[in-house]
């Protein structure tokens, strides 16, 4: 639900006043964590509709003394609109949740890191209204590291597992969708999202650049590799610590970056620092151009 501006911290705290609780007490009666009722508190995310009706009965508040702004449970609301086919929104979601994407049994979560900021509270909420015409609600982690989108539907869960073959729960050997290897414009911008989520620019030597995606399922790497190879890309396959690796260097990036492109901004502006400036930015300086970035759409041609 969506109180207006200002409503919802009050709301807050009438609660903590009428029942003399402080906020760890209330993030336990509502079985969440403290930084979840700060965030709620500062008008940082959504609230649940649940959550406002349990605290209304706790605290024995009227819930239509309360502005909101729209009734609709964003959350389980009907209105949701199944695509008859997939578009190139739709493989971009795909892509986003085999990086960064998990299904569970109630809905859809996408995780990213505190400098994906714009990308997870602007573009992919866009993106997701896009294709299924449904808003989720925005998380902020307890670290503070990361941040979550979820949007909740059984509906869009069914479509996404019976009919895309997603997997619910862990993602074991992972892969690209098979039917998107037939239409080339589809696969990439499934590419686009797997790198938006899991991939980086990063500096190869003094006078290059390279591409590298992250992931820990080799599966989803050979998949990957091969979605490049039917484009005529020339990737590499290594290994970190923790993750494999699949790298484009020099002038494979260069093209990668002209014909896929980036829907993150974080990644348009990391490739604007290196054309301009010979080296990556620091994450506060992507921070800070991120303010004035347009994320309506991907730099480079995916078409």
């Amino acid at each position: 639900m969506v109180f207006e501006k200002g409503e919802q911290s009050r709301f807050m705290q009438l609660v903590r006043a009428k029942t003399n609780m402080n906020w760890v007490q209330l993030a336990r009666y509502l079985n969440v964590v403290k930084g979840t009722i700060c965030h709620i508190l500062k008008e940082r995310t959504t609230f649940r509709e649940e959550f406002f009706l349990k605290l209304c009965k706790l605290a024995n508040l009227n819930q239509n003394d309360f502005k909101i702004s729209n009734k609709i449970n964003i959350f389980y609301n009907c209105d949701v609109t199944i695509p008859t086919k997939i578009n190139s929104k739709l493989a971009e979601l795909i892509g986003i949740y085999l990086g960064d994407g998990h299904i569970y049994k109630k809905g859809l979560i996408i995780t990213c890191g505190k400098i994906d900021e714009f990308y997870i509270t602007k573009y992919i909420p866009q993106l997701i209204k896009d294709v299924f015409n449904k808003t989720g609600g925005i998380y902020y982690c307890k670290t503070k590291k990361a941040i979550q989108y979820r949007i909740y539907s059984r509906k869009i869960i069914n479509y996404l597992v019976n009919n895309l073959n997603l997997k619910l729960g862990k993602k074991k050997n992972p892969v690209i969708p098979l039917n998107l290897f037939k239409d080339i414009r589809l696969l990439k911008y499934c590419i686009r999202g797997l790198f938006d989520t899991d991939g980086g620019l990063y500096r190869h030597h003094k006078d290059n650049l390279q591409i590298i995606f992250f992931n820990s399922k080799l599966s989803l790497i050979y998949s990957l590799k091969t979605a490049l190879e039917s484009l005529n890309f020339n990737p590499r396959i290594g290994k970190n610590h923790t993750n494999y690796c699949l790298y484009l260097f020099g002038k494979e990036a260069k093209r990668y970056y002209e014909e896929i492109g980036f829907s993150n901004t974080k990644n348009r502006i990391k490739y604007n620092y290196w054309l301009r400036y010979n080296r990556v930015p620091l994450n506060k300086e992507i921070e800070c151009a991120s303010r004035g970035s347009n994320p309506d759409h991907g730099v480079g041609n995916a078409e």
